[in-house]
């Protein structure tokens, strides 16, 4: 996936997460929504991977979001209530892409 750049360099392909508590398909013009228009996110997923089929592993919104970041279900990361952080030396995205020397901001 890595594109040519200058001399024998490779580009890394960017990556964006975008998560908004809350928000349903009918918040996002991308998914059909009509509640608020959202030109420059719909630009960005036409360039780019979208989840069409998201399924939650809790009804909770920390334990959902310890999910996506880990790879793992919240009883495996340790985080399965609200207010509650993943178990120490648990690695997520941002871990794994700093080790890919990507530059990470939350």
């Amino acid at each position: 996936m890595d594109k040519e750049f200058g001399i024998g360099e490779k580009m890394k392909p960017n990556v964006l997460i975008m998560i908004a508590d809350d928000a349903t398909y009918n918040d996002l013009t991308l998914y059909g929504g009509q509640n608020v228009q959202t030109p420059n996110i719909d630009h960005l997923a036409q360039q780019g991977l979208v989840f069409n089929r998201a399924y939650l592993p809790m009804a909770m919104c920390n334990p959902c979001r310890t999910a996506l970041y880990t790879g793992l279900h919240p009883v495996r990361n340790g985080s399965c209530w609200n207010h509650s952080a993943a178990r120490l030396g648990t690695k997520s995205i941002p871990h794994y892409l700093g080790d890919l020397a990507y530059r990470v901001g939350l």
